[in-house]
C-alpha cells in the first residue's frame, strides 16, 4: 500500500505549545550515487551550525567520517564519529564535546543516539534512513526540544 516515507505528517503527543511551531521537516531523496555530494551540500548549507548525522551501522558511520575528512572537514572541532566499537569513554567525550557546541557534526547510528536529547540542536541529517517508523521518529526527535 503506502510507505511511511510517502508524505509528511505532523504528530503531536501531549500539549502542543509554541516551542514546537518552529519545527520543520524536509526530505531530500537522492540516488545512492549522489548521497555523498548531497551530504557535502547540506553540511555547507549549515554554515557552521551543529547537526547530527545518522546512519544505520558502525561501518556506515566510519565511512561517512572518511567522506567528511576527504571533503576537508578535518580537525577535532569539525566532526566526531561515535560508534559501538569505540571505548565508552571515547563515545562519552565526543557526545560531551557536541553538547558543549565544540564539535559541528556528530556522526552516529540511529540506535546509539536513542535516549539522548540535544535541546539546542536544530538539524538532523538522516544519511541512512532508520529501519522503522518508530526508530525514525526517535531519531528525528533528537532536535527541536529547546524550551520544551
Amino acid at each position: 500500500c503506502c510507505s511511511i516515507l510517502d508524505g509528511e505528517v505532523t504528530i503531536a503527543v501531549g500539549t502542543v505549545t509554541d516551542h514546537w511551531r518552529h519545527l520543520q521537516h524536509h526530505r531530500i531523496v537522492v540516488p545512492e550515487s549522489q548521497k555523498v555530494e548531497e551530504l557535502h551540500t547540506q553540511v555547507a548549507a549549515l554554515q557552521g551550525q551543529q547537526a547530527l548525522v545518522l546512519v544505520q551501522t558502525t561501518e556506515q558511520a566510519i565511512a561517512v567520517g572518511e567522506v567528511l575528512t576527504q571533503a576537508g572537514l578535518e580537525g577535532v572541532h569539525a566532526y566526531r564519529v561515535v560508534h559501538m566499537q569505540q571505548p565508552m569513554e571515547m563515545r562519552q567525550q565526543s557526545i560531551s564535546l557536541f553538547r558543549a557546541d565544540m564539535v559541528q557534526l556528530l556522526v552516529t547510528t540511529h540506535w546509539l543516539v536513542r535516549g539522548l536529547d540535544f535541546p539546542l540542536l536544530k538539524f538532523v541529517i538522516m544519511y541512512a534512513v532508520a529501519e522503522s517508523a518508530e526508530a525514525e521518529m526517535h531519531s528525528a526527535g533528537r532536535a527541536g526540544r529547546a524550551g520544551a
